[in-house]
C-alpha cells in the first residue's frame, strides 16, 4: 500500500479532497449557527498528519518523526479558506499572518495562536474581531466586571488590560476576558476578545 500511494500523482488526493470540501459544504449550507450572528465566522486551528521518513525524508518533524503540521481557516459552515502546512513543527502563531482578515467578521482560535502584537494590528485595528484561549500565565489588571448568570456557566466577564510590559506594549488597548465552566467536565475556560457587545456566552 505504501509503496502504491508513493507512486500516484499528488493531484488524485488534490481532487479527492474537493469531493469533502463541497460534500462539507453541502452538508452545512443554509444551517444557522448557534451563535445567532450576521457576520462571518472562522475557526483557524491545525492538526498534525504524521508522514513516513523513508518516503518523506523533508518532513523530518522531532524525535525522528515524520510530520507535518495543516494550518486551516474555515468558514463555520464548511468551507475552508486557506491552508498551510508546517514541517518543521514551528510554533503556531508564527502562521497567523497568512490569515486574510475581514472588517466585521469573527476568527475563532485555540490559545496556540496568542500573540498580541498580531492579534491587534491584524485584527482589532482593521475592525475584525477575535476570540482566543487566554494562556494560564497571562497578567493583567480588572478594569471592568459585568454580572453574569452563573447557572449557565458564566463565571465572570470582565474587561481588562494586560500589565505585563511587553504585552501592554503590544495591546495596549483594554481586553474582554469571559470566564465559563463546563459542568459536565468541571473544565474552566478562560476567553480573550475585542468585541464588547455580544452576549458573554457566545464567547464560549
Amino acid at each position: 500500500m505504501v509503496k502504491a500511494n508513493g507512486k500516484k500523482d499528488w493531484r488524485i488526493y488534490q481532487d479527492f479532497a474537493q469531493v469533502l470540501i463541497r460534500q462539507a459544504k453541502d452538508t452545512y449550507k443554509g444551517q444557522k449557527l448557534r451563535l445567532d450572528l450576521d457576520e462571518m465566522v472562522y475557526a483557524f486551528d491545525c492538526s498534525t498528519i504524521e508522514l513516513c521518513l523513508k518516503l518523506c525524508p523533508w518532513a523530518k518533524f522531532y524525535h525522528e518523526r515524520g510530520a507535518i503540521k495543516m494550518h486551516t481557516l474555515m468558514e463555520l459552515r464548511g468551507h475552508p479558506n486557506i491552508c498551510s502546512s508546517d514541517r518543521k513543527g514551528s510554533s503556531q502563531s508564527k502562521i497567523q499572518d497568512k490569515i486574510p482578515v475581514e472588517a466585521n467578521s469573527y476568527y475563532l482560535m485555540a490559545k496556540g495562536y496568542v500573540k498580541f502584537d498580531f492579534l491587534f494590528p491584524h485584527f482589532h485595528l482593521n475592525n475584525a474581531f477575535f476570540v482566543i484561549r487566554a494562556k494560564e500565565n497571562m497578567l493583567y489588571e480588572v478594569l471592568d466586571s459585568r454580572e453574569v448568570d452563573q447557572f449557565t456557566g458564566l463565571f465572570s466577564d470582565e474587561t481588562i488590560k494586560l500589565t505585563r510590559p511587553l504585552t501592554s506594549k503590544k495591546h495596549p488597548d483594554p481586553i474582554r476576558l469571559v470566564v465559563y465552566e463546563d459542568f459536565s467536565t468541571n473544565t474552566v475556560y478562560r476567553f480573550l476578545t475585542n468585541n464588547f457587545k455580544i452576549e458573554a456566552f457566545n464567547c464560549c
